[in-house]
């Protein structure tokens, strides 16, 4: 790693979802889905920080426990 890098670590983007184990924020919201449309504060918010802090190589990883939930019986689930 450069060790001029800069790392931004946002620890929870939908913490309502996370509360509640849910996918969706308090408004019934898909963050997921919801990126391009900005209709939720939190999307809007994390918008704003990326665009301030403005990645060369972003990384996301997700709580992947929700999808386990959702989808167990799918190879898919497997995988995580």
């Amino acid at each position: 790693m450069n060790e001029n890098a800069e790392i931004l670590i946002i620890p929870a983007g939908n913490p309502d979802g996370i509360q509640n184990k849910r996918r969706v924020n308090a408004q019934k919201i898909n963050l997921s889905t919801d990126y391009g449309l900005l209709a939720a504060p939190e999307s809007t918010a994390l918008n704003n920080r990326l665009m301030e802090f403005k990645p060369m190589r972003p990384l996301i990883f997700m709580n992947l426990q929700i999808l386990k939930k959702k989808y167990r019986s799918t190879r898919l689930a497997d995988r995580f």
